[in-house]
């Protein structure tokens, strides 16, 4: 069994009325009447099916603070495993009450038009009663221990996930990290990723990939010989166990025969199916539709799709173990390096320390000798202004310097190091970079998706993924950028108010008015100056004016920039530090360099 966690829509406001109609509702494909789904169970705090999204709804908006209530998951068998009702609706109460949400509001809705039997859990996180929003901690991971003693209970075939089923023991117990990558270690990147996701917890062939195979090739060479129609089409399906169908709205879908397994005819006969070009070819080569005639539907076929292992258990163990114990004496030979290397830039980042304690204290002692001067208000305070900018100068020179250093006295993180024993010879690194090559292109052919699609993401200046989810290489390069800009920053002093106008790489940037800095634009460099100056003018405590979000991209480039400050607005505060974590924990995860992974 596997239990998908779905994800939250890019503006966090999912719609109960939405999911509750997508799960619920159906069309009949000869009538276009719409139609129940499937079987569904509700919570005992709910009235009735049509009035569950109205119901969670006035529950949610109690809690105005939560902008996105609804949290919804799935719990999938096994192809060919039919839970009763009974079961399923048992499985779906328990991972409720695991997760902690017995008390709330939820909709349970059986699914039997796919590969496999599932079921869609849809909950309101929002308490009835307390009005309290509910995030269970870990969830995959107790929804994962749900599942295997799901399994035993109802005596499914257990799957592979983070937690095991013990015999002896009579409880689920968490898997070790060796034990997951050995199950991520196979995988078939040539399906979509809801088949390869089932072939690689199953261990079974997919109805994806049979039909991908011999029916695929089949198909092709009969639609190339030309003059057939759609019997031809049939005929040939039903050799392979297989029928062709029409779709609800528009397109074609293949079905395994005297099942309700089906997959799109666009993802396994491509070349025919796939895309509106193709289509329409082979539309016109076939004809009008037509369902196939009885003498077709009688015959006998000549093959079946079944689910089949793919791979012997018995090797895959004995290979599994053996790549286990060569790769963590590779990790100890690491570890030993990586203890030497830390040693060395330790002492190089403290001499880093004092080079910048040096080019504080020199700055501290010019604004002491501007204090002392017998010049008037307004002068003093253009004077100050100008020194603050020399000093976000130099300090930018200085860190431009360090960051060009960088690359001689950092450790390598663990890939760098695999890398480089490879090209020594190294049998075990040579194997390793195997590992990580495969690794790499299964990440990329999830993300780039099929072939043809428009992918959409997010490219919010404001959000902090976009600053940080990027390789060493690109933020050094990013930075070095910024540290180039810094230095170009030049000021002009206003001699009627002595208020200090500065430009950024030829672009207005900043005001200087004395009692406050004013920002003039939100590139990221504008950001880092402004803090900068803020800081050597006023001290580490800031207070900030603006817009929800123009403060929240000065906390984010203050945390990505490792800045020492402290906001007087508490919510601005929360989201520095949350965020100075996050820059944190990946840099030591970079550092890592995957040598858990």
């Amino acid at each position: 069994m596997l239990a998908p966690i779905s994800g939250r829509r890019r503006d966090g406001k999912s719609s109960f009325r939405t999911l509750t109609r997508y799960l619920t509702e159906g069309r009949d494909p000869v009538t276009d009447e719409i139609v129940e789904r499937g079987e569904h169970l509700l919570s005992d705090n709910l009235l009735s099916r049509e009035t569950v999204a109205a119901e969670m709804r006035a529950v949610a908006f109690e809690n105005p603070r939560v902008t996105d209530p609804v949290y919804h998951y799935q719990l999938c068998w096994r192809p060919g495993e039919r839970p009763s009702r009974v079961q399923w609706e048992d499985a779906a109460r328990k991972t409720v009450q695991d997760l902690g949400f017995g008390e709330h509001q939820f909709l349970v809705v059986a699914h039997d038009d796919r590969e496999h039997f599932h079921v869609h859990v849809l909950i309101n996180r929002i308490h009835p009663e307390t009005y309290k929003a509910h995030y269970p901690g870990f969830s995959k991971r107790e929804l994962d221990k749900s599942l295997r003693e799901i399994e035993h209970q109802q005596g499914w075939q257990h799957s592979p996930g983070l937690y095991r089923w013990d015999a002896q023991l009579g409880r689920a117990v968490k898997n070790s990290r060796e034990e997951m990558q050995s199950h991520r270690e196979h995988g078939n990147p040539d399906v979509g990723r809801a088949a390869q996701k089932l072939e690689r917890f199953q261990d079974a062939e997919s109805l994806e990939t049979y039909a991908k195979g011999k029916p695929a090739e089949s198909l092709r060479d009969l639609l190339r010989q030309g003059e057939k129609g759609w019997q031809d089409v049939h005929e040939l399906m039903r050799k392979y166990g297989l029928e062709i169908e029409k779709a609800e709205r528009g397109g074609y879908v293949v079905r395994a025969s005297d099942s309700e397994l089906r997959v799109k005819a666009s993802s396994v006969f491509r070349e025919n199916f796939s895309g509106k070009a193709n289509r329409a070819r082979t539309e016109k080569q076939l004809g009008e539709w037509e369902s196939p005639k009885r003498f077709v539907q009688v015959r006998d076929t000549e093959q079946t799709y079944q689910p089949q292992p793919k791979r012997d258990p018995e090797k895959r163990a004995s290979r599994r173990a053996e790549r286990a114990a060569q790769r963590e004496q590779f990790k100890k030979e690491y570890r030993a390096y990586r203890a030497t290397a830390d040693k060395a830039s330790t002492a190089y980042r403290v001499q880093v320390s004092e080079e910048l304690r040096k080019l504080g204290a020199v700055h501290r002692a010019k604004r002491e000798e501007v204090r002392k001067l017998s010049v008037g208000y307004i002068e003093k305070r253009a004077i100050r202004s100008v020194l603050a900018a020399e000093a976000v100068r130099e300090r930018a020179a200085l860190k431009q310097r360090l960051l060009e250093d960088r690359a001689v006295h950092r450790p390598k993180n663990y890939r760098e190091w695999v890398a480089e024993r490879a090209a020594q010879g190294d049998a075990s690194a040579i194997s390793q970079l195997r590992g990580f090559l495969y690794q790499d292109r299964r990440r990329v052919a999830e993300m780039v998706g099929p072939a043809g699609a428009v992918s959409i993401q997010s490219g919010g200046v404001g959000d902090w993924r976009e600053w940080s989810d990027t390789s060493d290489v690109t933020e050094q390069l990013r930075r070095r950028k910024l540290f180039t800009d810094l230095q170009t920053l030049q000021g002009s002093v206003d001699q009627r108010t002595g208020h200090v106008a500065y430009v950024i790489d030829g672009k207005q940037a900043l005001l200087d008015v004395g009692q406050k800095i004013h920002l003039l634009d939100q590139r990221e460099a504008t950001l880092v100056a402004g803090l900068e100056m803020a800081v050597q003018k006023f001290g580490p405590r800031l207070e900030v004016f603006g817009t929800d979000e123009q403060k929240k991209q000065i906390a984010l480039a203050a945390a990505k920039h490792g800045m020492r400050v402290e906001f007087t607005d508490q919510a601005l505060q929360v989201v520095y530090q949350q965020a100075l974590q996050l820059q944190k924990g990946r840099g030591l995860e970079r550092e890592r360099g995957g040598i858990e992974r």
